[in-house]
């Protein structure tokens, strides 16, 4: 059996909310329709669902855009629609629901819930494996780097469908371009 690390576990908890309910996985005890199957809850919502129209960049969007309003139209509904994007593997290591709204609300995927902005790279797409770069302006105005993971689904459920496998907080060094007046001249 294959043993996880916490830092390991919480990159698949984002992959968790992002799944889909088609699994039939219950909500958590917020509310007394907490026990409806994700499936149902998001139809109530108007909430987005995975289907194989959707690219690597627009799964991360709307993961993005639910995770941003998260509590909008009912606390933690963002958290919700992530887990429906997560991929059937990422739901095993993170869910059940209730348990990977704990992880997102961890320190590293806190910012995620409610920030202010949310720049995308394009997807680096290899056969059935993304990974889409990006970053994140926090409530308290930092900037946070995260790389989705996804992969194009087999599974008859929603055969074809990009899904989140994990999340990471990752750190790029940019260099700061070089001032070719201060290196000619000698100063530095």
């Amino acid at each position: 059996m294959k043993r996880f690390s916490f830092a390991h576990l919480q990159t698949c908890v984002l992959y968790v909310l992002l799944v889909t309910a088609i699994t039939g996985v219950v909500m958590g005890t917020r509310s007394s329709a907490s026990d409806i199957p994700l499936r149902s809850r998001a139809q109530q919502d108007g909430a987005s669902q995975p289907n194989s129209q959707l690219s690597p960049e627009e799964v991360v969007r709307i993961v993005l855009e639910a995770l941003q309003r998260n509590d909008i139209p009912r606390p933690d509904s963002g958290i919700a629609t992530a887990f429906r994007f997560s991929s059937p593997g990422n739901r095993a290591a993170t869910g059940p629901l209730t348990r990977f709204a704990q992880i997102v609300k961890t320190p590293n995927y806190l910012p995620l819930l409610g920030h202010q902005s949310a720049e995308r790279e394009a997807a680096q797409i290899r056969e059935r494996q993304a990974r889409v770069l990006v970053t994140i302006t926090s409530t308290r105005g930092e900037r946070i780097n995260y790389l989705f993971s996804l992969s194009k689904q087999l599974d008859a459920s929603c055969r074809d469908c990009w899904m989140t496998d994990g999340v990471s907080r990752v750190r790029i060094e940019r260099r700061r371009p070089t001032d070719s007046r201060r290196i000619a001249s000698g100063r530095a």
